[in-house]
């Protein structure tokens, strides 16, 4: 088995490269200890805003897009994934139809029919959403997107999935339900 020892375990300044899931024995004072580090299979992502769970398959990638404005982004190969843009200095609420229309736009000029389905949604923590959702087909090809919003004064997050709908219970729709199914805002 392949085994890539990408992470140190320091213990009383002494540092020991260790892989995943491979078990170790480490002399601490005059014993030796069993060791092994091993990763859950479901993660939380937590900050001021908001939290939610996801596989440990996935690493939430995160960029400052300007000045208050920060995107928490978690894709599947497939292209499928949620998408979170936090505002620290504005209400994006106003901007969910903006965004749909944006990023449906080059899909419908190229042929791709469109079907709304917008719905309401209540997370985890007690809110309900308002979603906008369209279902964009041509041929054999399905491509869902989904946009929604949670405000306070003056600050807020605008949330996006992508279903590019590969399979009914593939990747994408996984991590998607995974994340609605936990969100909690703060």
């Amino acid at each position: 088995m392949f085994s890539q020892e990408d992470y140190q375990l320091n213990i009383d300044g002494k540092t020991t490269p260790i892989a995943l899931d491979t078990p170790y024995q480490i002399k601490v004072g005059k014993k030796m200890i069993d060791v092994t580090l091993s990763i859950r299979d479901t993660l939380t992502y937590i900050d001021s805003f908001l939290q939610f769970s996801y596989p440990n398959s996935y690493k939430v990638s995160e960029m400052e897009l300007e000045q208050g404005i920060t995107q928490k982004v978690l894709m599947t190969a497939e292209g499928s994934g949620f998408m979170v843009q936090e505002y620290s200095s504005l209400d994006p609420s106003m901007m969910q139809e903006l965004l749909l229309k944006e990023v449906t736009k080059e899909s419908k000029e190229y042929g791709y029919t469109e079907k709304r389905e917008d719905y309401e949604r209540t997370v985890r923590s007690g809110q309900t959403l308002k979603v906008l959702r369209s279902v964009l087909t041509y041929k054999d090809d399905i491509a869902i997107y989904e946009i929604s919003s949670f405000s306070k004064k003056d600050e807020g997050l605008l949330l996006m999935t992508i279903d590019m709908n590969v399979s009914e219970n593939g990747p994408g729709k996984r991590l998607i339900n995974m994340i609605w199914d936990s969100i909690e805002f703060k």
